[in-house]
């Protein structure tokens, strides 16, 4: 467009160096302007243009009214500054060169970037769109299963630190309870521990093969640390007993005892011509 514009003499060929010193006399001009708000919007665009400057001009004329003459010219060097920039602008329609450049840019680049702009855009809606449904599917199923869990408990989940500390409140109790219900196996321990002693011919007095539960059922309610029941530690196991050589006469007699502390086992070999 600015070719033709060119080639049908509308514009001058040097148009651009024309427009490099109209860019200099604005970047010169803005910098003392008078406070107004429309000004303010219209220098804080990107590129400030021969529209731009004749709303600049007309704005003056109602912010410089007070330095008008009697011949209706401005003795503000504001105004003149913006009238000049006008007067350059339209000397050989150089406006017209530079509107037709703006606008086979913005066609060509601009436009097609935008639209490509808000094509991802509009993607990036529908995939946010679809995580926010999937999310709030989510936060359905473990508020579902947050309040299952709270019925579970017995509690409403509404204030959760308060109830779970008033449950464990309930807790001497309730292994107070088991304690004594514990002391109904004893039956069934005793007759353990006699099928053992009739198999394994069993010890004279010990250890039980089931220490935690008898002991369970024997101490139960002598409470220690905070109404808890107390057990005792087991005892350390004794290590196994090492073999022993014997001589008796010419022969040798090796001794071995098993790991069970109820079996024990001898064996006796003689070695001839050690």
């Amino acid at each position: 467009l600015a070719d033709w514009l060119v080639d049908r003499r509308h514009c001058n060929l040097k148009w651009q160096s024309q427009v490099l010193a109209v860019r200099e006399k604005i970047n010169a001009a803005i910098q003392d302007m008078p406070e107004n708000e429309e000004i303010k919007q219209l220098l804080a665009g990107a590129y400030l243009h021969y529209f731009h400057c004749l709303r600049i001009v007309e704005i003056l004329k109602g912010t410089e009214a007070s330095t008008k003459n009697l011949f209706g010219r401005y003795s503000s060097q504001r105004m003149k500054d913006w009238q000049e920039i006008v007067s350059l602008y339209e000397k050989e329609n150089t406006y017209l060169a530079e509107l037709a450049s703006l606008l086979v840019r913005s066609i060509s680049y601009e436009i097609p970037s935008l639209r490509k702009q808000i094509s991802r855009c509009q993607q990036a809606q529908q995939d946010f769109a679809r995580r926010e449904d999937e999310c709030q599917l989510g936060a359905a199923e473990l508020r579902e299963r947050f309040f299952a869990s709270c019925k579970q408990y017995g509690i409403t989940g509404d204030n959760l630190r308060q109830e779970l500390l008033a449950l464990v409140k309930d807790l001497p109790s309730l292994l107070s309870k088991i304690g004594a219900g514990a002391s109904a196996l004893s039956e069934a321990i005793e007759l353990y521990q006699a099928c053992v002693e009739f198999v394994c011919e069993r010890w004279a007095g010990g250890d039980p093969h089931i220490p935690f539960p008898h002991l369970w059922g024997q101490r139960v309610g002598r409470p220690r640390n905070r109404g808890l029941p107390a057990v005792p530690p087991p005892s350390p196991k004794q290590p196994p007993d090492a073999c022993v050589w014997r001589q008796q006469g010419s022969s040798c007699v090796h001794v071995s005892h098993m790991m069970s502390p109820w079996c024990h086992l001898t064996y006796g070999r003689s070695w001839q011509g050690v």
